[in-house]
């Protein structure tokens, strides 16, 4: 920890960085929605992250690695919510004594000074389990050492604090924003499914770039934009930056290098065949501009009709996957949603045959499904949710 007047306090030197921070293997945590734990780890596992010992825990996935590792997780993963490095771990009955280890932490090497500090904390089994308290009392001394924002536009610095039978586990967030923000969409959306939960259900589906790809009620595209990117091999957090990008130790020259390494790795856009339509003209209209701003135009054709007059023949070459998000608050209103429920089904028995298909709807919409499926639990903005996943058998 640096004090008013040492010669430190203008920021760490480099040879500490290196020795204590940028050198040494550190444990992450990233953290997902409930469910998406074993796909994220499977991501992990997979090249260009390649993580050994990804383990799924309460919440997330754990890891190790060096920084550049961490850089590669935040670019590359498309289910973790946000990606934390821990730095200390130690017991505490007071808070006399939770200020005394808070100030052992030489945060002036992690985060960067004169941040806008904040304290999120969870306790369970503490003596301490006032979280608010103990919050309020750690973004004081974090705030006194690393000193006062000079200005609103200050970095942000996020602090996660977990407690349990009193011990302690402090991290940093080196995300910034979730990592659902994918920087791609700047178009408005009611209530858009989140770009984390759309990449789940894309892989429970099994989308491949080689078939094509239908999202009839594309909204504000996030299931294409999602897909696109996915086929192209562009990372998630291509578009967007990070809350690392602001620590002392971050290395730019590291950081271009792995997204040039990145670069490398796209796919042509002729490659990707993705059909997105809507009954409403004005999210074509948003949805076709932000594809023009990202390049994606060729990847992705749109087309204006209603799901139930569709026939997938007419614009795609063979099976492919078929992904759906109705509007629950329109079309598959609370008083009707199972019959129409039941009329979506049966469509796509009948007219998507040999087809994959995913269904996005509320708990309390799934009626009867006519083909083979599994289904999996999501909670989204509160509402409990069914993703149903198959294969439709081919016609006769």
């Amino acid at each position: 920890m640096t004090a008013p007047g040492d010669p430190r306090a203008a920021g760490p030197s480099t040879r500490r960085i290196k020795r204590r921070v940028a050198a040494p293997t550190h444990e992450f945590f990233a953290a997902t929605a409930p469910g998406l734990e074993p796909l994220c780890r499977q991501e992990l596992a997979a090249p260009p992250l390649s993580a050994v010992d990804a383990a799924v825990v309460a919440g997330g996935v754990t890891f190790s690695g060096r920084l550049a590792d961490l850089y590669r997780a935040n670019l590359h993963l498309r289910t973790a919510n946000r990606i934390l490095m821990r730095i200390a771990a130690f017991p505490a009955e007071n808070f006399r004594e939770l200020r005394r280890q808070m100030a052992k932490v030489d945060w002036d090497l992690f985060l960067p000074r004169q941040a806008k500090v904040q304290v999120r904390v969870h306790t369970r089994h503490c003596r301490l389990y006032h979280s608010d308290a103990v919050a309020r009392r750690a973004e004081a001394h974090l705030q006194q050492t690393l000193g006062t924002p000079p200005a609103e536009s200050a970095p942000v610095a996020s602090v996660f604090v977990r407690g349990t039978n009193d011990r302690f586990v402090v991290s940093v967030d080196s995300s910034g924003e979730l990592l659902h923000r994918r920087g791609v969409k700047t178009h408005p959306a009611a209530a858009p499914l989140r770009e984390t939960l759309a990449a789940a259900i894309l892989m429970w589906a099994g989308c491949d770039p080689a078939e094509p790809l239908l999202d009839p009620m594309c909204g504000s595209g996030t299931f294409a934009l999602e897909a696109a990117s996915m086929g192209l091999r562009i990372p998630p957090g291509w578009h967007r930056r990070f809350a690392f990008e602001e620590w002392p130790a971050f290395r730019r020259r590291q950081w271009q290098h792995l997204r040039k390494e990145a670069e490398q790795g796209f796919a042509d856009p002729e490659t990707v065949r993705i059909f997105a339509g809507d009954r409403d003209p004005a999210a074509l209209f948003s949805l076709r501009g932000c594809l023009r701003s990202l390049g994606l135009s060729r990847s992705v054709a749109l087309f204006a009709g209603d799901f139930f007059d569709l026939r997938p023949q007419r614009m795609a070459a063979g099976p492919g996957l078929v992904v759906l998000n109705p509007p629950y608050g329109r079309r598959l209103k609370a008083a009707a949603g199972r019959a129409d429920a039941d009329a979506l089904f049966s469509h796509l028995a009948r007219a998507y045959c040999g087809w994959k298909a995913s269904v996005v709807l509320p708990t309390e919409q799934i009626g009867r499904i006519p083909f083979p499926h599994k289904k999996r639990r999501l909670v989204h903005g509160g509402l409990k949710l069914i993703v149903v996943t198959g294969r439709i058998p081919p016609g006769r």
